[in-house]
């Protein structure tokens, strides 16, 4: 569990899952400020995120999910689920990038669904999509579209108030910090 500001390099990425790292669950984490991605797989498999925020204010994309040309596990079991994205900025065209290099393997698009959308100032993303690759391309299954009421996101402060539709399924997000109510 973590905070993750960023403030000078786009490169960086909140969540970065490189070179077929599989199996993993990253949940807990708060991601903000300049940056080029909240959360990027790299060709593994069977990998769990959710329970995140991602204030991309400040940031291209949502994420970037790409094979690997080295690829041994063809990205199958890729979870992203119960997240709360959030900008205070302009809508990215699309919510991913997404990168297939057709490296003769099979390769899995990740299970999106069931994550907490809102733009300040506007009816939703202009997309919960991926830029496309190859004619292939994927979406939220279950967009929730609505102001997840943050205590005061302009400080870094995520902390959910009481009624916040995100804690309700089916998003059913989970407080970050215990004893601190229904907020992180």
């Amino acid at each position: 569990m973590g905070n993750c500001g960023f403030s000078t390099s786009d490169s960086n990425k909140a969540i970065y899952l490189d070179d077929n790292t599989s199996n993993v669950v990253a949940s807990g984490n708060q991601a903000y400020g300049t940056s080029q991605y909240c959360l990027q797989i790299h060709g593994g498999s069977h990998n769990t995120i959710t329970n995140n925020v991602c204030d991309i204010t400040s940031m291209e994309k949502l994420g970037f999910y790409q094979d690997s040309s080295y690829q041994t596990h063809n990205a199958a079991g890729n979870v992203i689920s119960h997240m709360i994205v959030y900008s205070a900025g302009a809508s990215p065209s699309t919510m991913w990038d997404f990168i297939w290099t057709n490296t003769g393997t099979a390769f899995n698009l990740p299970s999106l669904l069931d994550n907490q959308y809102y733009l300040v100032g506007g009816p939703g993303f202009s997309s919960y999509a991926s830029q496309t690759s190859n004619g292939t391309s994927f979406t939220d299954a279950s967009p929730n579209v609505g102001n997840p009421l943050f205590v005061a996101p302009g400080s870094n402060n995520y902390a959910l108030q009481g009624g916040s539709p995100a804690l309700s399924p089916p998003v059913s997000f989970v407080p970050l910090l215990a004893g601190q109510g229904p907020g992180i």
